[in-house]
């Protein structure tokens, strides 16, 4: 939509230019189109204007003012071009600087194999290196066999901070709940479904292994994650143990967390305390502002890219204990091995990040700005555009000060009414439908419903709602539908898989791309709420496509258990149409189908899964678990995947093995620790 209002502006520019006999106009033009700050923008604006300047010379007419224009403009281009040059260069040393730490994670090596390595010059190696060594983030040997030559390494681990964990953390163990180890990410890991006093034990044998000094961190192994909007984010996987280890850390912080994150008010989620998700009062917030413009702000990144110095001075300023901060970071700085970075998908991430953000909220509070925030998703109500770019100014400079990256894509200022117009559109749809009073009106308005999920595609509906599936915007909806709107669904789905189907095969993108993927995610969430069978309307390529992870498992979970042999049928055809799929998605799938599977519908998947080395360590485990728990025939060999799995999934190899192979399980529980042989006992 920005899009398209600049481009309105700089046709209104070229009218007035045309003639330019209205000074002020042109003025009041060049003003409103330099606010998109970009390059672009201003070398749009540049070209109208020079243009238009030696139109009047050739015909000896007076052109300063627009020669005065243009020449403020070439200035503003020029900053604009420096500014990009410089933000370029400082990604590229962040790039590299990360690079060049994971490549020495595992091993030492030379400023010469890390240039081979990273494929650029070796001044460029000695450049971020010499930066990363101030800032203690990597250390330099002597090659034991050639005294001139340097070599690079990740530093030594402090276990100072580690040794006292079993003071720190004794007592916080009993303050942490199961569900506070379970990832929302990686779903169905060993463990998850311990509790109750099963739970009590698994926490004796953490301290117990704690006090005789058995405990030590493992580093995590990261998953790739689909973003419903593309991309990935990294999900990190860790043992039981560890989970159990940071979970009680965290702790020992929340009370300090809270009280630092001050009114709950405009910080919804997360607090210190743990608390639902409110993204509801975050869109009620624009709702009831009463300005006429809200600014929203995302970061790029954000629990992958908190630097865990940031984060220690973070909690020091809310007053943790200084002793349990130098042990969190710490731990975290072993199992992440890199100096920034939170682990996705667990719960007491949450409140770390939060934290990190302290300090731009209370200097938003200082300045009488009016926001709430959600996570790292920020809105603030202003008055007027001026207002807008003061708050984007502040916000911008904390971002920096925090080391924290903006996401320019999801950062912008619009007008309430635009921002409010759609999901009014949509809360509408869904009041109608359930208030309809027949079977003809229901048949009408659920077609309502679908077109108002569809509508304004320029609006991006993803882009503030993130983070929130389609599933919880449509409410109790699905119960409600009848026989026939369920073929009003079903009809729709098919249509909408056709035409993308169609347009897949000319590598063509359709015009209503946003609108199809929006119809499609409402109607499966639909279908599985009502529990209508629609296996045969969805498409193998679906899986294939991030956007749907969500509402395909949870439709899957919803018609397995009635319907296991359709179930067995799409997987299957997904898995021999060959597309290129996520595992993360089959991971999904997999704990959707939870105890199905008995009749052996499910196992040439499972067989296909666990042998392939090029699927991930997690589904690999998964498929392979799936098959044992069931005593399937036909299971690859263990041997080769517990040799081979890395150490952040023991606890899965464990299992597995438990299923598989008891007489290896018992000898690879003799190197455990107790909390691993408690969890087994009780999982």
């Amino acid at each position: 939509m920005a899009g398209s209002r600049q481009s309105r502006s700089l046709t209104e520019l070229r009218a007035f230019l045309e003639t330019a006999d209205d000074v002020d106009a042109i003025a009041g033009l060049v003003d409103q189109l330099l606010a998109d700050d970009s390059v672009e923008g201003a070398a749009a604006v540049g070209a109208q204007l020079e243009r238009a300047r030696h139109r009047l010379k050739a015909v000896d007419a007076d052109s300063g003012l627009l020669g005065d224009l243009a020449a403020r403009v070439s200035v503003e281009l020029t900053r604009r071009v420096a500014r990009e040059a410089a933000r370029e260069d400082r990604e590229f040393e962040w790039s590299l600087s990360k690079r060049l730490l994971d490549a020495v994670a595992d091993r030492p090596m030379s400023p010469s194999e890390l240039a081979t390595l990273l494929e650029v010059d070796i001044t460029q190696v000695s450049r971020a290196a010499r930066k990363l060594r101030q800032d203690g983030r990597l250390e330099v040997d002597v090659d034991p066999d050639d005294k001139r030559r340097r070599l690079y390494r990740a530093p030594r681990a402090s276990h100072r901070a580690l040794s006292s964990l079993p003071g720190i953390i004794s007592d916080a163990l009993t303050a942490v709940r199961p569900s506070e180890l379970v990832s929302d990410l990686l779903p169905d890991r060993a463990g998850d479904r311990v509790s109750g006093e099963l739970f009590a034990v698994v926490i004796e044998a953490m301290r117990d292994d704690l006090d005789q000094g058995r405990y030590a961190p493992t580093p995590v192994h990261v998953v790739e994650i689909p973003k419903a909007g593309g991309g990935v984010r990294p999900a990190g996987a860790l043992r039981y143990a560890d989970r159990l280890v940071y979970a009680a850390l965290v702790a020992r912080c929340r009370a300090a967390i809270e009280h630092t994150l001050g009114d709950a008010d405009d910080v919804l989620w997360p607090r210190g305390h743990d608390t639902e998700k409110r993204w509801t009062d975050l869109e009620s917030f624009v709702a009831h502002a009463g300005e006429p413009y809200v600014f929203a702000v995302d970061v790029q990144s954000f629990y992958d890219s908190i630097r865990h110095d940031v984060l220690r001075d973070a909690l020091l300023t809310a007053r943790c204990d200084p002793a349990v901060t130098d042990s969190l970071v710490s731990w975290l700085g072993e199992v992440c091995g890199r100096p920034e970075g939170l682990p996705q998908g667990l719960t007491p991430s949450d409140p770390l990040a939060s934290v990190v953000l302290a300090p731009l909220d209370r200097v938003l509070r200082s300045a009488g700005v009016r926001f709430v925030r959600h996570g790292d998703d920020l809105r603030c109500a202003t008055k007027d555009l001026d207002e807008a770019r003061e708050v984007e100014r502040m916000v911008r400079s904390e971002l920096r000060k925090l080391e924290l990256p903006i996401n320019d894509d999801k950062t912008r200022t619009m007008r309430t009414e635009t921002y409010l117009e759609h999901r009014n559109e949509v809360s509408t749809a869904v009041r109608h439908y359930l208030a309809a009073h027949d079977v003809t009106e229901q048949d009408s308005r659920i077609y309502a419903l679908l077109d108002a999920l569809g509508a304004d595609e320029a609006m991006k509906w993803g882009w503030y709602h993130a983070n929130l599936s389609v599933d919880e915007v449509l409410g109790g909806v699905g119960a409600h539908l009848r026989p026939g709107d369920e073929q009003a669904l079903l009809l729709v789905l098919d249509a909408v898989a056709a035409e993308q189907d169609h347009q897949h095969r000319l590598q063509t993108t359709p015009s209503d791309e946003r609108r199809n993927l929006f119809l499609m995610r409402a109607g499966m969430s639909l279908l599985a709420s009502s529990g209508a069978d629609g296996t045969t309307h969805l498409p193998p390529w679906l899986v294939g496509r991030p956007e749907y992870a969500d509402s395909l498992s949870t439709y899957i979970q919803a018609v397995a258990p009635r319907n296991p042999e359709a179930v067995a049928r799409l997987l299957n055809g997904i898995e021999d149409a060959g597309v290129v799929t996520y595992d993360a998605q089959w991971l999904r799938l997999y704990a959707a189908l939870g105890r199905q599977g008995e009749d052996g519908a499910f196992d040439g998947l499972a067989r296909a899964h666990a042998p392939a080395e090029t699927r991930t360590w997690t589904l690999r485990l998964r498929a392979a678990t799936f098959l044992a728990e069931r005593q399937r025939p036909g299971l690859p060999d263990v041997g080769l995947l517990i040799d081979g799995a890395p150490p952040a999934l023991g606890d899965d190899v464990l299992y597995l093995a438990r299923h598989s192979d008891p007489v290896l399980f018992e000898k690879l529980l003799k190197r455990e620790t107790r909390t691993t042989a408690a969890l087994l006992a009780a999982a």
